[in-house]
């Protein structure tokens, strides 16, 4: 039975090297039982959502074997209490807490000795009394210049022991200052300097509970054998030392000093351990019936093997786990994790290699913030298209501008929306590009001169462009223009003659000579080809009343991946086999993609698929696509995270208008929908238009709606028996847990947005409220909140309670600290109150609401994106700065 408590499995942005799935099939058929896997990655393993995020996908491989993984402390103490907290209640799933006292991926590393010693008061505080494993290397001792990558050996002199037993001393030192009741284990110890320093610390202070544990690279491996051709292959951090050091580390684990063989696997490619940047790491899991022999062919007996190996492991996680069916056997055959290659290959355009999928034109990377996001978290996409940008701003058409006509299809007219070639490249300035990265800047125009002159406005800040030749409901461009070879071919012509960066045309599929059109885009100098857009345009109505403002809009989704097929069959035929297509149009899973693939293209858009996806949901996704893809064993783990949306319209009736001589308007109805704290609904007057608008009581559905614009305008003309649409509810519903200390800070018609929260909450908490408004007649639902809980009101004018702004009432009102904070209001309310709210609770439990502006409430045109590039409409409303 082994189990091995330090592993760096890889995923998401370092799929190529391996996945989680991948390194639990390594363990089946390595008898491994089950491995412990370490927080500092990309995104590091730090709060709730990364860790869900994580063992999600162990649970989506369906492995017998035990994955148990580390959240990773940083400095910030809100951040180590959830640590904490997160422990407790996902243990044994979450097995430890890991702190790397020295430079690591991300913010995990706690450098300064102040904020080693602030992290064991902390834990110490909380009463922490898990295993809180340590890597120790003291940066005032590491100098990274004296590595010559031509001389592998002296990574171990730019890395020194001392280091490491400099850090060692430090972190018993402070475990004791602070009276620290958990078990303090040091990660995989080098030298034996360190061991006799444990060993001196356990003697000494009895009620220290310490451990460490050994690699088998450093019992099997020293600083000589790294001046072999492949000594570059040997470098691992912290380094392997001297042949006496290693020897000696091996007699230490003869005589029991250390407690436990952990591998610190960390799989890497070949190219990047032997050239730039040199990775530090070596592959083990395959490997651990090997060692294990080689411990056995040292003179070291079953029986310590079995408790260096297993039973100390559990002993000092205080953990149990179950024999494998394959346990201690070994399958030699399977190889290893660099040997087995994925099967997804990166594909070059221009002077960059970057993995074959993109999210198309117009979806979710339409804003500065979310494209950056969404560049920096999802690897599996190494196209990050932009959305379509022409000469100068266009509004763009009024919602709505979507509709869910079927299950998986959708109807949209959006209107060419975009700030301009001028304000969208002053949003570009200063961004940082990866090289396994390549930005499209999607571009429309009327005509040549147009296009070239949004070309030549961006040409620097992004490394390719594609020609919107293909929107079906904008007059005057798109498939206008597209629709025609020779116009086609000129327009491409004219583009690639005045840059040298690859130039992709998208073509529409409206047409009945899509080959024709995508040879004379080649025939111009396009390198490549994107197809298709959506079809149509078509109508989509609700009781005989269009659905979109525009009337006729695209068509996209599953309906229409026939026609995406039958097209890029024809454009590759057309073009050869040289040109690069982006094929897209009605993909969701590993099955549709292989059909895009057959019938010819290189690279695979998908958009329509990722509705209702949140960012830890479409993350999940392209990993478990680009597995499914590699394992090719008939699995569809990618189709789990489709969302099944509700995007029909619901016709209310209004039952009651409160507040009815104001422009702030309380509209009660006599329907139910059911719905949660937080979440909101889109009402529509058809030709009218639609706006979403919180749910301030569900049972009957209440919405509060201040008079600001044409709609808002109008939908304040209704009365009594009149009728609207509604279609959700959308975003995420909040909760706290039962018995909470809540406040809820609600201005202006935010006061809309946190009334359901009261009802929620004050069945099992302690509500108070804060509301504040220009006048009495704009606090709204006064005596139903004071049936829920305390409430404190203020005004712009002193008409009701006290006057002035709503801060003033966190000077006069006490409130439980540690309290769950609720906010809903406009942004200059939300930013004078956080620096109060923060004296109160730490930023993970305090929530906000701003008003982003919300066009489609299902994720996919990311117009709600905040400065985080976090989805309002999906991720939210209610998010907090972690």
């Amino acid at each position: 039975m082994y189990i091995d408590p330090h592993v760096h499995c890889r995923d998401g942005k370092q799929s190529h090297k391996e996945t989680v799935k991948h390194a639990l099939e390594v363990c089946e058929r390595a008898g491994v039982d089950a491995i412990f896997d370490m927080p500092n990655i990309d995104p590091p393993i730090a709060n709730r959502d990364t860790v869900l995020d994580r063992l999600k996908l162990a649970d989506l491989s369906n492995s017998k074997v035990f994955y148990g993984l580390y959240i990773g402390l940083t400095s910030d103490e809100g951040q180590i209490r959830e640590a904490v907290s997160l422990w407790k209640e996902l243990f044994p799933r979450v097995v430890g807490l890991k702190m790397y006292a020295g430079k690591s991926v991300g913010d995990l590393a706690v450098i300064k000795y102040e904020d080693l010693d602030k992290v064991y008061k902390i834990l110490s505080e909380v009463g922490f009394d898990g295993v809180l494993a340590l890597h120790c290397e003291k940066e005032s001792f590491v100098d990274n210049s004296l590595f010559n990558p031509e001389k592998p050996w002296t990574h171990n002199e730019s890395r020194p022991f001392i280091a490491e037993l400099s850090s060692v001393q430090d972190q018993i030192g402070l475990c004791i200052k602070n009276k620290f009741k958990g078990n303090l284990h040091i990660c995989h110890v080098t030298v034996p300097e360190s061991v006799d320093y444990i060993r001196y610390m356990k003697n000494k202070f009895k009620e220290l509970r310490i451990s460490c544990g050994v690699t088998p690279h450093h019992l099997f491996l020293n600083i000589d054998m790294m001046r072999s051709d492949n000594g570059l292959l040997m470098k691992v951090n912290p380094p392997v030392r001297d042949s006496l050091r290693q020897k000696t580390m091996l007699e230490y684990l003869k005589c029991g000093y250390i407690d436990f063989i952990e591998t610190d696997h960390a799989p890497h490619t070949k190219e990047e351990k032997m050239g730039p940047p040199y990775m530090s790491g070596i592959p083990w899991l395959n490997k651990w019936p090997l060692f294990v022999d080689i411990l056995r062919s040292k003179g070291i007996d079953d029986n310590l093997i079995s408790d260096l190996t297993f039973n100390n492991v559990l002993k000092i996680y205080n953990i149990n786990i179950n024999k494998t069916e394959n346990s201690g056997k070994y399958y030699p055959e399977y190889g290893s994790e660099v040997e087995l290659n994925m099967g997804i290959n990166k594909i070059k355009i221009g002077e960059k290699e970057v993995m074959p999928f993109t999210i198309p034109s117009g979806i979710i990377t339409t804003h500065i913030e979310s494209l950056k996001k969404v560049m920096s978290e999802i690897s599996e996409v190494g196209i990050i298209t932009t959305k379509s940008i022409g000469p100068e701003p266009r509004l763009g058409n009024r919602e709505p501008v979507i509709g869910g006509y079927s299950p998986g299809c959708l109807v949209n007219a959006i209107g060419l929306k975009n700030p301009g070639a001028d304000e969208f490249a002053k949003s570009l300035e200063g961004l940082e590009v990866p090289e396994d990265k390549f930005l499209l800047a999607s571009i429309f125009g009327k005509n040549s001169e147009e296009f070239i002159f949004v070309m030549k406005k961006l040409e620097d800040l992004v490394d390719g462009f594609e020609l919107n030749l293909s929107c079906p409901h904008a007059k005057g461009y798109g498939m206008q223009l597209g629709q025609d070879p020779e116009i086609v071919k000129e327009i491409v012509s004219s583009v690639c003659s005045n840059t040298n960066k690859p130039v992709f045309a998208k073509l529409t599929p409206n047409v009945g000579n899509i080959g024709e059109i995508a040879k004379a885009a080649v025939n111009g100098g396009a390198c490549g080809i994107v197809a298709i857009n959506t079809v149509g345009p078509g109508c989509y109505s609700v009781d005989g009343h269009p659905v979109l403002t525009a009337v006729n809009g695209g068509l996209s989704g599953v309906g229409i991946k026939p026609i995406g097929l039958k097209c890029i069959r024809e454009i590759r035929e057309a073009v050869g086999d040289d040109i690069i297509i982006i094929g897209m149009g009605g993909i969701s899973d590993s099955v549709d993609i292989k059909e895009y693939f057959h019938a010819g293209a290189n690279i695979i858009g998908i958009g329509t698929a990722l509705t209702g996806m949140d960012d830890r949901d479409l993350k999940n996704y392209f990993s478990s696509i680009v597995n499914d893809l590699d394992l090719d064993n008939g699995e569809d783990n990618a189709s789990k995270y489709l969302q099944n949306i509700d995007m029909k319209y619901k016709k209310v009736e209004i039952d009651e208008i409160i507040n009815g001589d104001c422009d702030y308007k309380i509209f009660k109805t006599k329907n139910k929908l059911k719905s949660l704290p937080g979440q909101f609904v889109f009402s529509w007057i058809p030709r009218v238009g639609e706006k979403p608008f919180s749910v301030m009581d569900d049972d009957p559905l209440v919405i509060g709606v201040l008079e600001r614009g044409i709609f808002t305008k109008e939908f304040n003309k209704l009365k009594k028996g009149d009728s609207f649409y509604v279609r959700g509810p959308y975003g995420k519903g909040v909760d706290v847990p039962v018995g909470s200390d809540v406040l809820l800070v609600g201005g202006g018609c935010g006061i809309s947005g946190i009334y359901l929260h009261a009802k929620y909450f004050s069945k099992t908490s302690n509500v108070t409220v804060f509301l504040g408004a220009k006048d009495k007649d704009h606090l709204v639902y006064l005596d139903e909140f004071k049936k829920l809980g305390r409430v404190f009101v203020i005004t712009d004018d002193g008409s009701l309670g006290d006057k002035g702004l709503i801060t003033e009432l966190f000077k006069k009102v006490e409130v439980n600290k540690n309290s769950y904070i609720f906010n809903c209001g406009p942004e200059k309310m939300i930013e004078a109150v956080m620096p109060f709210e923060k004296k109160i609770s730490d930023d993970s439990r305090i929530f906000t609401s701003i008003e982003y502006m919300t066009g489609c409430g299902i994720g996919l045109c990311g117009s709600c994106s905040d400065s985080k590039g976090r989805r309002t409409c999906i991720d939210g409303p209610f998010l907090n700065e972690k």
